[in-house]
């Protein structure tokens, strides 16, 4: 399928398709999904066969890798999501823990209350990119965060919308990769929610 097929040739680390597969399209790291994870069809590509899931906002609502993955020193995350939800929460993120409240994240990217997209990293403190708009509004949207020599760079439907050329780096440890929901307390704009309600 094209999209698949674009995507695999970015040569990703991780490459789930959610919607129920447990397959690690990208190599052998298959999602873990938690018992507040159901599907729903169609998801967000137009012309895929793939189905989406559904995140409640339990804490047991969520995927993660099912074994750590390493941190490389630029990365990008890309995700569809559709919400209507109003207590936002977090879309993806790096973690310490695979099925229980992390004590340490970073690369998060999390929606406020209003519907903002938020992308953060740590070095040295919490530095955040945030977009104008709120993307709140029952419809699918394609989110892409970068870091790397040039800085963090947040994407959303493919316009930048929000970019911090200072911050390069994160936190390098050991940790699984986070979809649907993980603790944010403390980080700027943070919502009332770590864990997403609605389709990613």
């Amino acid at each position: 399928y094209p999209y698949a097929e674009a995507v695999l040739d970015d040569n990703p680390s991780l490459y789930y398709q959610l919607g129920g597969s447990t397959i690690d399209l990208a190599g052998s790291n298959p999602p873990f999904y938690g018992a507040g994870v159901s599907t729903v069809t169609p998801g967000g590509v137009i012309g895929s066969i793939a189905s989406a899931s559904n995140f409640t906002g339990a804490n047991t609502s969520i995927v993660s890798s099912s074994s750590t993955s390493p941190l490389s020193s630029g990365m990008s995350q890309e995700l569809w999501f559709n919400t209507t939800g109003s207590t936002g929460g977090k879309l993806i993120g790096y973690g310490n823990n695979k099925d229980i409240d992390s004590t340490i994240t970073d690369r998060n990217v999390y929606l406020t209350n209003a519907g903002k997209i938020v992308f953060g990293v740590y070095s040295g403190k919490a530095r955040t990119v945030i977009s104008p708009k709120a993307y709140k509004d029952g419809a699918w949207h394609h989110m892409v965060a970068t870091l790397g020599y040039d800085g963090m760079k947040l994407y959303v439907d493919g316009e930048l919308v929000g970019s911090d050329a200072s911050t390069t780096a994160g936190r390098s440890y050991s940790g699984y990769w986070r979809i649907g929901g993980d603790i944010i307390n403390g980080w700027p704009s943070n919502p009332s929610a770590s864990y997403f309600t609605g389709q990613l």
